[in-house]
């Protein structure tokens, strides 16, 4: 079935074929878990079974090639942003966004309905993970992101690539005049908001691709993988669909070792 140009292995990871280092977007199926978190639930802190979980993370990592399961962050829906080194972050370490450069360390963001965004720098060796919900893209995280990667590690935004994952999309997302708002610094807002029924609904997918471009990526440097995760209940998690009981999903991405 379509994935949006986003190819599809048998154990239904997503890649992204322009993306040219090890990366992965896990999906809802090959794991373990029961309903209502078949099956591949990567969410510890979800009300499922714990060691369903962890044997998720595992599968995961194996199918995604990494030699261990991406770090992540305590995400807040914001722009803070965390470089990952050879030691593990402090716990409790709260951000949206995560750079390294260091090889063979995998990097990630969970999600269940907001944007997972991978950014690799060719020109430095080095990769960003970004969590962007509504409130992340008004803050333009993906911006900061290539902010980050500039100052950071010298990279040029001209030579950087970008995938944008699986995400809740305008067929399904209606959003409130004060969200509506919040999208008005973008490039153009009125190609990812349109009014239904009297109602707005948001493209996320579409406000992150103008941020990419607006930050000097060229247009053909980001991917865009096109999949809803409130429409593609066979495939993906939703937050908006399930509510609280919704699995995670995460997109994660490394330098090769």
């Amino acid at each position: 079935m379509p994935t949006g140009g986003f190819d599809a292995t048998r154990e239904s990871i997503l890649r992204c074929p322009g993306l040219r280092v090890p990366h992965a977007f896990s999906t809802r199926q090959g794991g373990v878990s029961e309903s209502p978190f078949a099956s591949l639930n990567l969410a510890v802190a979800s009300s499922d079974d714990r060691e369903k979980v962890l044997e998720n993370r595992r599968i995961y990592t194996e199918r995604a090639a990494f030699g261990a399961f991406p770090r992540t962050a305590h995400q807040v829906h914001g722009v803070s942003l965390n470089v990952a080194e050879s030691a593990p972050f402090p716990a409790g370490t709260q951000g949206d966004i995560i750079l390294t450069n260091v090889p063979g360390l995998a990097i990630g963001v969970f999600v269940a309905d907001c944007v997972p965004l991978l950014l690799h720098a060719p020109d430095v060796a080095a990769v960003a993970a970004i969590h962007a919900g509504w409130r992340g893209t008004a803050l333009n995280a993906a911006r900061v992101a290539v902010a980050a990667l500039q100052e950071t590690y010298g990279a040029d935004p001209r030579r950087m690539t970008a995938a944008i994952g699986p995400s809740i999309k305008g067929c399904c997302y209606p959003v409130g005049p004060e969200v509506a708002d919040a999208m008005a610094g973008l490039p153009d807002p009125g190609a990812c908001l349109k009014i239904d029924q009297d109602r707005w609904k948001l493209d996320l997918q579409e406000a992150n691709r103008q941020q990419l471009e607006a930050a000097g990526l060229p247009a053909e440097n980001v991917n865009v993988s096109g999949l809803c995760t409130h429409c593609r209940e066979d495939l993906l998690f939703s937050y908006r669909r399930e509510g609280a009981r919704s699995g995670r999903l995460i997109g994660a991405i490394a330098l090769p070792a």
